[in-house]
This record gives C-alpha cells, structure tokens and sequence, in this order.
C-alpha cells in the first residue's frame, strides 16, 4: 500500500486531487502540477502550467479535472465566478473556457467538476434558484453544449467518477459522507 505522507512541494491552498487515469496529480504553489504514481507515491516531475501565472488571467488556482492525459480544467478559487477554464500543460493560452451563464444559460458559481471521459460534469451553487446544480456538458463540441442539468440537495467538496458510478463527498454536521448519485434522477442512492 502506497503512502503519501511526505509530499516534498508546497500544495496551493486550493488544491485539487485529480486523475490522468494512470497518476494522480496535485498543483503546488511553484505553479508546476505534479504526478503522484498511486502504487508507490512516488513524486514526479512537475509540469508548468501557463508559466505558473495562477489566477484570474492565467492557469486556474483550484485544479478540479483532466481531459485527458495533458488537460486541465479549473477555476480561479476566488468563489461564485461561473467561469470554468481548460489549459494543456505547459500551454499558453486557455484551451477552452466555459461560461456557465454565458455558454449554457445556467448561473452556476464553479466549485466542482470530473470529466468521464465523455463529457464534464460541472458542480456549483445556482444563486437565481437557490440551490447546487449539476451540469452535463459536452465539452469537446464548440461551442461548448449542455447535454442535461440537476439539482442537487446537498452540498458537495468532492465530485468524480469511479467504476462507472458518479460520486460526490459532502459535508454533513457529524462528518463527510460520500454519496452515490444517479445522475438520471438527480438523487444519492
């Protein structure tokens, strides 16, 4: 079993977990994404992501998603923007930006997101209707396309997929429970 105890870089405080489907990977705050082999823990080589320049007009601070093996998705982490960015590592320029007011007629301030694969699931807290949102969006079509959206009544720090099962880990007054949702009926099971 590996042990991640002694991760030798400084994490940014909003750091994301993500997958490439072989690594995981972990921003840090010398603007470089960093591979950690899951059966070993063993540190690699950091990538630049847009020079390191996080934040509003450079690389997304809050890491939450990768399209692909070189894609990432994140956002700014500065609360309630409904922007969401997608960069290539080392790039210099943002792949794709998503909107979700703009581009998908859907207030959603970003807090989450997982691609499947397929298309990239988007968390986020709608202020017009009150309530967390999740989003299905065809994100390889230009432009960028909503496929379906749900509510969802709790609120979530952690969206991914594993096994094919879409699953969210929310925070609840004793504690965190990671809940299966179904995404045809918006509800945990």
């Amino acid at each position: 079993e590996a042990s991640f105890e002694d991760i030798s870089v400084v994490l940014t405080g909003f750091g994301g977990l993500v997958s490439d489907g072989t690594n995981l990977r972990v921003p840090s705050e010398d603007g470089n994404v960093y591979p950690i082999d899951a059966s070993t823990g063993q540190l690699g080589t950091g990538t630049v992501l847009v020079g390191g320049n996080y934040g509003i007009g450079g690389s997304p601070k809050h890491i939450v998603a990768m399209q692909g093996t070189t894609d990432y998705w994140g956002h700014c982490g500065c609360g309630g923007l409904q922007e969401i960015v997608r960069y290539q590592a080392g790039g210099a320029t943002a792949v794709d930006i998503i909107d979700t007011e703009t581009d998908l007629s859907k207030d959603v301030g970003v807090r989450e997101a997982v691609y499947d694969g397929s298309h990239l699931w988007i968390y986020g807290y709608n202020s017009q209707e009150a309530k967390p949102l999740i989003l299905q969006v065809d994100s390889n079509a230009e432009p960028d396309t909503l496929v379906s959206s749900f509510a969802f009544d709790e609120n979530l720090v952690g969206l991914t997929f594993h096994e094919g099962k879409m699953l969210g880990l929310a925070e609840f007054p004793l504690g965190y429970k990671l809940l299966q949702i179904d995404p045809a009926t918006g509800k945990a099971l």
